[in-house]
């Protein structure tokens, strides 16, 4: 009887042995790497998120955003993401590996009377290998106090460049744990604009007195009779898109969902063409007509033309 019941333990523990190996290791998806980008502004600051998961999500996930957040976009390397935003917390869905999200917000930067803070935080969604922060303060702008006192910059920066007018800040991070916590405070001045509003009125002032002065000595001339411009009908062309390339369906497709302009920077992260491609691409969308370049401050803001569907030729 007794070498049965060893017999039957030997059997038992075998058969858990068995079980044990048998259970399938499920590898957590964790973020690779999570680069966040703030462009500062005088009054609103543009935010880029782009994170890159070791594998496909598995569930949907959540991001805490500001409350104020406006103008969001979120793009998978896969589709065009409609946004599902509650109360600060923005959800990515499952399935996708590389995801990027963008919008505006006013909360980050806080008035202090003489100068300026851009105060946010982070909370670590999942470990992630690789967090890099950078903030982009306004053309012009100044710390409040040197770098190495530690007042003006919270945390202690891994990089700080500039290109002559603006300032970067960048904060690199590695190995961080999921619900983890950093708080970003930059204090700064913003240059004092050229107050152009009032040179603006004087010239116009100027010019009206003396368009009037120019009218009144002007001899007078007989009026000339004016032949009506004969109206010529418009063909209608077939639909622009079909002589697109593919990517540049894309950059119209984005610009549609941004309200018909975005600035060039935003479009190199979202398309993910180098600088210099999509600087080409543009140039020739431009010269079809199917864009408009402007610049804002020292940033290029593409715009698509109001009228592209009546173009005669594209």
């Amino acid at each position: 009887m007794k070498k049965n019941r060893s017999f039957l333990k030997y059997i038992i523990g075998f058969l858990v042995v068995i079980a044990l190996f048998s259970i399938p290791v499920v590898q957590a998806t964790s973020v690779s790497t999570h680069t966040i980008t703030y462009d500062i502004g005088l009054e609103t600051v543009d935010v880029t998120h782009k994170l890159v998961f070791t594998q496909d999500l598995e569930e949907n996930e959540v991001l805490s955003i500001p409350r104020d957040a406006k103008e969001l976009l979120i793009i998978s390397e896969k589709k065009t993401i409609e946004p599902i935003f509650d109360k600060g917390a923005v959800s990515i869905p499952k399935g996708i590996q590389t995801v990027i999200i963008t919008y505006s917000s006013i909360e980050i930067l806080q008035d202090a009377s003489t100068h300026e803070l851009f105060f946010t935080q982070h909370t670590v969604l999942q470990p992630t290998t690789s967090l890099i922060i950078t903030a982009i303060l306004p053309p012009a702008s100044t710390l409040t106090n040197p770098i190495d006192e530690g007042t003006s910059i919270f945390p202690t920066p891994t990089t700080v460049t500039t290109d002559g007018q603006r300032t970067s800040i960048i904060w690199e991070h590695s190995d961080l744990k999921t619900g983890e916590t950093i708080a970003y405070l930059v204090d700064y001045i913003v240059a004092s604009t050229f107050p152009i509003i009032p040179v603006l009125v004087i010239i116009v002032v100027i010019s009206l007195i003396g368009f009037i002065f120019y009218k009144r000595r002007k001899p007078k001339q007989a009026k000339k009779v004016e032949k009506e411009p004969i109206k010529e009908e418009k063909v209608k062309t077939p639909s622009f898109e079909a002589h697109l390339k593919s990517d540049e369906k894309e950059i119209v497709r984005l610009l549609r969902q941004k309200g018909g302009k975005c600035q060039q920077s935003t479009l190199v992260v979202i398309t993910g063409h180098s600088k210099a491609q999509l600087s080409r691409m543009l140039q020739e969308m431009e010269s079809r007509q199917i864009i408009k370049k402007t610049t804002k401050g020292n940033k290029n803001i593409i715009v698509l033309n109001e009228n592209i569907e009546e173009l005669d030729e594209i």
